[in-house]
């Protein structure tokens, strides 16, 4: 067909001046669906990315919550615990050392002095403190000359005694507790070769004021410690189950959506094909929500295309018989 017989169509049916509208070749369109297939078939498929994609999501956001709900659960346990084990550690070197004879203490200097009256009632007091407290050990110190720290009177078990003059290294935490400064554990002490414990120690003071001994205590903290580490199991085994309930939950809720977007993606690669004898199903032209929209669209689009052919064969064949119309008055009027 001529462009002009076209235009001439196009004036007739729309009594409009018309615009003119490049039309594309045959080669055009070819090139266009060679283009279209290559768009929808290249890379991962379009359903299994956008599937890969929801449950990726799913994943992060239940495993951010999770994790972030089990840490500040794990902290907020271990540190109930952990406090209530220091309270009781504080409050019994802080009870025990009121009871200390400050002059006699002072006294103690040597491992001959354990068979004075004072040393024998002093030690019975702490080995009953350790029993009702539930405390590992019980025991009072004081700092040598040479910076360290010398038992006085200890409270363990025979097996476990260290006698007067027995000295250990000195530590930040004695330190502390003999400037007159209680100490106590804040979290799990673990010590090689002894255990896990929560320590207190705490300033006996003469009269005047001045630090004289340290009151200190420690308390077993394995039980603790096992608690809390099957604690940090349970949650692990509850992070999996909920990984897997989120997981299976966003398989099936991503193949609800990539299966209405996979469905109207070949609806559009067919009409990219000049395909109009497809169609959707009538199910996504029901819905509501934005799929429905875009299956409503592309229906709208494949009945555009419809009216437009028909409109332009019906057009041709009006053309046709204008021209034999006028070929023959043509013919007449020569003869």
């Amino acid at each position: 067909m001529h462009p002009y017989e076209l235009i001439a169509i196009i004036e007739l049916y729309t009594n409009e001046k018309p615009v003119i509208v490049s039309l594309p070749t045959m080669a055009d369109t070819k090139k266009q669906g060679v283009i279209m297939k290559h768009f929808f078939s290249s890379g991962l498929s379009f359903q299994k990315n956008i599937r890969i994609k929801i449950i990726v999501f799913f994943l992060v956001m239940v495993l951010s919550i999770t994790l972030t709900l089990a840490y500040i659960l794990y902290q907020q346990s271990y540190k109930a615990v952990t406090s209530k084990a220091s309270e009781t550690a504080y409050q019994t070197v802080f009870q025990s050392s009121k009871y200390i004879d400050v002059d006699k203490f002072t006294t103690l200097t040597s491992k001959e002095d354990e068979n004075t009256e004072y040393y024998k009632k002093e030690r019975d007091n702490l080995i009953k403190v350790r029993e009702i407290s539930g405390a590992r050990y019980v025991f009072t110190l004081r700092k040598t000359a040479e910076g360290k720290f010398m038992y006085v009177v200890d409270g363990s078990p025979d097996e476990n005694l260290s006698h007067i003059g027995d000295t250990e290294e000195s530590s930040p935490a004695y330190e502390q507790a003999w400037n007159g400064i209680p100490y106590t554990d804040q979290k799990l002490n673990f010590v090689k070769g002894w255990g896990i414990f929560i320590s207190s120690y705490y300033p006996i003071k003469d009269s005047q004021g001045t630090v004289v001994g340290i009151m200190g205590a420690d308390f077993d903290a394995e039980s603790i410690y096992t608690a809390m580490e099957h604690f940090k199991k349970v949650c692990f085994l509850i992070l999996v189950i909920f990984t897997g309930i989120i997981t299976l939950a966003g398989i099936l809720f991503s193949a609800k959506i990539s299966g209405s977007i996979k469905r109207s993606s070949d609806f559009a690669k067919e009409l990219a094909k000049f395909n109009l004898q497809s169609c959707i199903s009538g199910k996504e032209l029901r819905k509501k929500d934005e799929f429905g929209i875009l299956a409503n669209s592309l229906e709208n689009i494949k009945d555009n295309f419809q009216t437009l052919i028909g409109k332009i064969n019906s057009s041709s064949s009006q053309v046709a018989l204008t021209s034999q119309q006028l070929t023959t008055a043509s013919t007449h009027s020569a003869g």
